[in-house]
């Protein structure tokens, strides 16, 4: 079997839920993303190799990038040794979507170091093996739009099936992260076990507001259905002043919608345009400043390509 001898991938962070669609609603981010490099042993091993600041697990059985590999490589029922190289990590536990970007960058390298013998889609049902291990639940929000570009809607998992939804032209984002780490597994356990059919209604309506207001390009609509009734309840006390820093951004002309990213404590708010983004993280950064709350933040378009390799 002829490989390419190794591979660079880039795959990006991604903003999961949009508040109004829990476990089926992403986008993808521009700029953020975790470097991976895949090269051929000539063992059989998968050996991870870890150069950025951030702790990685080392057993392959432990890592959701190898557990991705490993489900690629038995479903292909092929045995082959990589060096798994991270060279540059999203921060874990941080609501971006770091779990997802390395699950996704393993298979997508090797799917182009074996010749492209499947697509991106098909990519995505091994990627969510290693995204069952990080969460403890199989959901694609982050995997998808990581893995695709773009805004996606998830409509099935096993097999994976979406949506891509159009939006507005220039839909920008703000990323705001406090300084702290917030696990997905953990963020999901103070969730309630079912809501109230009332809620789910409320939601259902919201979501469906949300994504009229995409394809009708319609910046009240979009506003209107970007809220969250099942998750934001109950994780928006381990954020820092989340209820002020809402109210200080939806009550800008520039917010189009503010609120969680994935599971936190990472915070977005989507806007018209990039200068409209800037000056929502300026006022954000400004609160977190006076605050004395460390934090990072950053502006983004919608990357609609996801992952890319070099090879």
């Amino acid at each position: 079997m002829s490989l390419t001898s190794q591979v660079v991938v880039h795959s990006p962070a991604t903003v999961a839920n949009v508040n109004c669609g829990f476990d089926v609603l992403g986008f993808c981010l521009e700029n953020v993303c975790d470097k991976l490099a895949l090269s051929v042993r000539t063992d059989k091993q998968l050996n991870i190799i870890n150069e950025t600041p951030y702790s990685v697990p080392a057993d392959p059985n432990q890592n959701v990038t190898t557990i991705a590999l490993q489900a690629m490589l038995s479903y292909m029922k092929k045995s082959i040794g990589l060096d798994v190289v991270f060279q540059e990590k999203i921060r874990p536990g941080s609501g971006i979507g770091s779990s997802a970007a390395s699950c996704c960058a393993g298979v997508a390298g090797l799917n182009v170091m074996l010749g492209m013998p499947f697509s991106k889609k098909k990519l995505i049902d091994f990627a969510l093996k290693g995204e069952q291990k990080a969460s403890q639940a199989v959901h694609a929000d982050n995997i998808a739009p990581c893995m695709l570009g773009g805004m996606c809607l998830i409509y099935s998992n096993a097999p994976f099936q979406h949506i891509a939804l159009p939006y507005p032209e220039n839909l920008s984002v703000c990323i705001t992260q406090p300084d702290i780490q917030l696990m997905t597994q953990e963020s999901r356990m103070l969730l309630p076990k079912s809501v109230s059919v009332r809620t789910t209604i409320q939601q259902g309506v919201h979501l469906a507001t949300f994504v009229a207001g995409l394809y009708e390009k319609n910046r009240l609509l979009i506003r209107r259905g970007a809220k969250d009734f099942i998750a934001e309840p109950y994780r928006k006390s381990n954020i820092p002043h989340f209820d002020m820093i809402k109210k200080e951004v939806l009550n800008m002309k520039e917010a189009l919608a503010f609120g969680i990213s994935g599971s936190g404590p990472c915070l977005f708010a989507l806007s018209n345009s990039l200068n409209e983004a800037e000056k929502i993280r300026l006022r954000i950064s400004q609160i977190y400043e006076e605050k004395q709350i460390l934090h990072k933040s950053f502006t983004s378009g919608i990357n609609t390509v996801g992952v890319k390799v070099d090879s």
